[in-house]
């Protein structure tokens, strides 16, 4: 699909950009989950409502935790999401 291509192609471009990627998917064999570095695998595609609202606050608790774990790979995140953001304005996908 071309959601699909869009995450796939910003995944890309986060990796080049030195971060570190993580996607949660229905499918681990779809594009999306051979790019990234980190792949959670859920049974069904969430839909909008309280399961985008739960998966965002794992996604947000994983976070927290790892960046209190090691801030020291954290140090450079916050100008990698900001160069893949300033990338991604520019592409046409």
């Amino acid at each position: 699909s071309s959601e699909s291509t869009i995450l796939t192609h910003a995944l890309n471009i986060a990796k080049e950009n030195g971060a570190k990627t993580a996607c949660i998917v229905s499918s681990p064999s779809s594009p999306t989950a051979r790019t990234a570095d980190i792949v959670l695998s859920a049974r069904t595609q969430p839909s909008f409502g309280i399961n985008t609202i739960t998966i965002n606050a794992i996604i947000y608790t994983i976070y927290y935790v790892l960046r209190r774990r090691a801030p020291e790979r954290f140090l450079t995140m916050h100008s990698a999401i900001s160069d893949t953001i300033k990338t991604l304005e520019t592409v046409k996908i």
